[in-house]
């Protein structure tokens, strides 16, 4: 498998776009449509991504540190668990997000009201342990 960089793709439309582990740092993508695009394990870290389209991305795995998603749409993505320190998420609708086991700091900043220990994202320096335990208990409840 190829690690894709900014040089290797066409920026203008990246829908439904195959760029598991892209090499993307620092990348400019503000107002790029990446509907429905894979980006399991993409380093994303300080990306432009502010206004860009995210609806139903699979961003599993990937590292956002320092990205700037402000305003981006995010309906339906995926960021299991991603890296989410110092990410700026505002203006954006986290609940519609699938954030489980998602890790953040106190660097990141979510929109106003939002709660990410209730979408199962986990602050960077919370212990493994106590994650496995929460889960773990969860997994007991279900029938």
């Amino acid at each position: 498998m190829t690690h894709k960089t900014l040089a290797d793709i066409d920026t203008r439309n990246l829908r439904d776009a195959d760029l598991i582990l892209a090499r993307l740092q620092g990348a400019p993508l503000a107002g790029v449509d990446l509907a429905y695009a894979t980006l399991i394990g993409a380093d994303l870290r300080g990306a432009d991504l502010r206004n860009a389209n995210l609806r139903n991305t699979d961003l599993r795995y990937a590292d956002l540190r320092g990205a700037n998603l402000a305003g981006a749409h995010l309906t339906g993505a995926d960021l299991h668990l991603v890296n989410l320190c110092g990410t700026n998420l505002a203006d954006t609708e986290p609940r519609l997000v699938i954030l489980t086991a998602a890790v953040y700091d106190s660097a990141t900043v979510w929109p106003p009201g939002f709660n990410p220990r209730s979408a199962d994202a986990w602050r960077a320096n919370y212990p493994l342990w106590k994650r496995l335990r929460v889960w773990l208990g969860r997994a007991a409840r279900r029938p």
